[in-house]
């Protein structure tokens, strides 16, 4: 049987199954395949960041180093520390008024673009979570309405089912004597013939 003859086949409940499963695996899919690409390109361009990076910091180039950090923005450390030169860089230039709320506010600058990061990576995941919780309960559901389904089939087609008994399961008892019961004064196990009663009288 042709997926074609299989679908035609279908009621409409099983059809809505088979799409709402569909559905949810092509979603799945996608955001799965997305995730995988977009932490591709953020691993190349990490490795790509990191040593220029590096090179310009020992240099003292800020400069440099933050227009890199702008031109790398797929990269997650690019734009971590990109966003925290940002904010150091003005204080750099007179060290000396450098203050512990300055250092504070660099520090909630890396952590606020660090949860940025964090939620876009996280984009998506709840939908992953969701389907893989409900999705066996959905073809659990589809199994049983199909089981219901065959078992209706059955008994309208005139099958075994409740409304028609095994003949197996209650045999029928004959009322027919057996051939070994040849005298009416004896006891069969099929049937039981009473003894007549004596019309003669008694002999004292």
């Amino acid at each position: 049987m042709s997926y074609a003859e299989l679908w035609s086949s279908m009621g409409p409940f099983a059809k809505g199954i088979v799409v709402v499963m569909f559905i949810m695996s092509a979603w799945s899919w996608a955001v799965s395949i997305s995730k995988q690409i977009y932490l591709r390109k953020s691993q190349k361009e990490t490795r790509k960041f990191a040593p220029e990076f590096s090179r310009y910091l020992q240099e003292e180039q800020l400069d440099g180093a933050i227009a890199l950090a702008e031109k790398n923005k797929k990269s997650h450390v690019a734009r971590v520390l990109g966003e925290a030169l940002a904010e150091v860089k003005p204080l750099l230039r007179d060290r000396a008024t450098i203050t512990a709320a300055d250092i504070n506010s660099a520090e909630r600058a890396v952590e606020r673009q660090m949860l940025i990061i964090t939620a876009e990576l996280k984009r998506g995941l709840g939908i992953l979570a969701t389907t893989g919780a409900t999705a066996p309960f959905v073809g659990l559901l589809g199994t049983t309405m199909g089981i219901v389904t065959a078992f209706q089939g059955m008994s309208a087609s005139g099958g075994w089912g409740p409304s028609r008994p095994s003949r197996a399961a209650s045999p029928k008892r004959s009322s027919r004597p057996r051939s070994g019961c040849s005298s009416r004064f004896r006891r069969c196990g099929c049937t039981t013939i009473s003894r007549p009663r004596s019309t003669s009288s008694r002999w004292k």
